[in-house]
């Protein structure tokens, strides 16, 4: 699977200046949180009321019916996604512009690395996504598999240009641990990089 660390670093060189950033909670904010330097007249919203995963696709369709010219961005993990991916259709079938990273492991990874932290079997946290893409084809969108970390950029200017809702499905390597993760459960150094000078 893709490097979420670097697939982060590298979404950070190509973000419009005014980005409007929503993220949702999960094991993929660390590497959100610790990995992306946001554009300085960027925003970013982290829907995280009540720890709950499956709040920020709504929140993110909230935020681009606001039109107000800010480019929004979605970085949603593939099981958050899932608790309300139907309102994917809301967004096409209202117009909205909506570009939507989707983290992709194939799982619920804080529970996946939680349960091997505590000697439990990780499967039971794990399943077969549906074709993000085909999925949002479905519903009038478009979007694409990335291929490589590198690929992020052309992928945000295809979704940028076509407009409508375009998802990014990003295939996460599922053994990645974030920087949290390492530290919380597993008793390892933090390995997170400052993202500007302290």
């Amino acid at each position: 699977g893709l490097d979420p660390r670097g697939l982060m670093q590298i979404l950070g060189r190509h973000l419009p200046e005014d980005v409007r950033i929503v993220t949702g909670v999960g094991h993929y904010l660390g590497f959100v949180v610790m990995y992306l330097q946001l554009p300085k007249r960027a925003e970013q919203i982290i829907t995280y009321q009540f720890g709950s995963i499956g709040q920020a696709l709504i929140q993110a369709v909230g935020a681009a019916a606001a039109k107000d010219g800010r480019p929004t961005v979605l970085i949603e993990g593939d099981g958050s996604l899932m608790v309300h991916v139907q309102e994917l259709e809301t967004a096409q079938r209202e117009g909205l512009s909506l570009l939507v990273i989707v983290m992709n492991d194939n799982a619920f990874g804080a529970e996946v690395h939680k349960l091997r932290a505590k000697g439990f079997e990780p499967s039971l946290a794990k399943w077969s996504n549906p074709d993000f893409v085909a999925l949002v084809r479905s519903f009038g969108g478009d979007g694409v598999v990335l291929k490589a970390e590198d690929d992020i950029g052309a992928a945000l200017a295809t979704g940028f240009a076509k407009g409508g809702v375009f998802v990014i499905d990003a295939r996460v390597s599922p053994s990645s641990i974030s920087d949290t993760y390492r530290k919380l459960h597993f008793g390892l150094d933090n390995r997170a990089p400052l993202l500007r000078p302290a």
